[in-house]
């Protein structure tokens, strides 16, 4: 009952805002196969497991409606990745009507047949109407939605490893917004739905009521979760809410590209274009200036002669003579006896 109202709650809201399109119908396909797994995870639980028969129907029914909304993400996934890799412009890359066809084949498949093989694991163990935690039914049970949760994350991370390849003015701009945030959002979501489904399983089974206190709390919480993926992807609701709810719903910010250079940007207008020799609107080049006869060349600067070695002065400020006054001692000029003398007086 409690899932069955946050549906109701994000099919109203997605209504007012006018979310329309594939890419919300298959949220819609998911969220009518949501109601019918928890009504048989949990509500048929209660009222069915003493009697043989419905209870090993509603153990097959668990057993598809897992596997439908599954597949429903694995087809989402593909859907977001051909949208951002610019696979496709609109509706991905599959046919819109194999992602709800090929949800339902895959859910029979898996649902019909281990019960045609294993129809004994399938006997009602008077306790619930879940699937027994045997190695028997690990390949029916388990198996199957992790395999297909796996294959979808594997498809939403992938597409954010590659460069940008769309053109926002080529696609569904719907689409393509609803791709990123879906992209985004759907692997803790499908996890957490995986996580319920296996602790009811368990706890179910083995009568450990901690375990199925666990369930039931991560059922609350998968609720909102709900009504929040399945709303906050859309940019009518996002232009809408995103002053509320704690900026949860804020928009991407709008993506601005440079405009693509022109040919005639490549050249630069303060770079005029060669004259073409053809052209004969375009005048000839003009020819440079003879000189005249009478004209004088420019005059050069007058450069210094060039000089000799300088030669230095050995007689510099008379030193020579002045020594040759003082050590004549030929000279009977008394003054010249006289400094001798006192320059050169011999030692006693």
């Amino acid at each position: 009952m409690y899932i069955l109202i946050c549906v109701i709650a994000t099919i109203i809201i997605n209504c007012k805002h006018k979310n329309k399109g594939h890419h919300r119908y298959i949220h819609l396909f998911q969220e009518i196969g949501m109601i019918f797994l928890f009504m048989t995870m949990m509500a048929l639980q209660f009222f069915l497991y003493t009697k043989s028969s419905p209870c090993k129907i509603v153990k097959i029914l668990v057993d598809f409606f897992m596997v439908w909304v599954c597949a429903a993400f694995m087809f989402e996934a593909w859907f977001a990745n051909s949208m951002i890799n610019a696979a496709s412009k609109k509706n991905g890359s599959i046919p819109a009507i194999i992602n709800y066809i090929g949800s339902i084949v895959i859910a029979l498949l898996s649902a019909l047949i281990p019960y045609l093989l294993k129809q004994t694991e399938y006997t009602p163990s008077g306790l619930h109407c879940f699937a027994p935690t045997t190695g028997n039914t690990l390949w029916a049970f388990i198996i199957p939605p992790w395999l297909l949760i796996t294959v979808a994350c594997f498809k939403v991370q992938t597409a954010f490893l590659q460069c940008k390849k769309y053109d926002l003015k080529a696609v569904d701009r719907d689409q393509i917004y609803w791709a990123y945030r879906s992209a985004r959002a759907l692997p803790p979501f499908a996890w957490l739905l995986f996580g319920i489904y296996t602790t009811l399983m368990f706890g179910l089974d083995q009568q450990l009521y901690w375990v199925i206190i666990l369930a039931i709390f991560m059922t609350f919480v998968y609720g909102p979760a709900i009504f929040f993926v399945h709303t906050y992807c859309h940019e009518n609701t996002s232009k809408k809410w995103h002053p509320k709810f704690f900026g949860f719903y804020t928009p991407c910010p709008e993506e601005i590209r440079p405009p693509s250079p022109t040919p005639s940007d490549d050249i630069s207008d303060s770079q005029p274009l060669p004259p073409d020799p053809q052209d004969p609107d375009q005048p000839p080049p003009e020819k440079p200036k003879k000189k005249k006869k009478n004209q004088s060349p420019a005059e050069k600067p007058k450069t210094p002669p060039p000089q000799g070695p300088i030669i230095p002065d050995k007689n510099h400020g008379g030193a020579q003579n002045f020594y040759d006054w003082l050590t004549d001692s030929k000279d009977t000029n008394k003054a010249q006896e006289e400094s001798a003398m006192i320059l050169f007086k011999p030692r006693p």
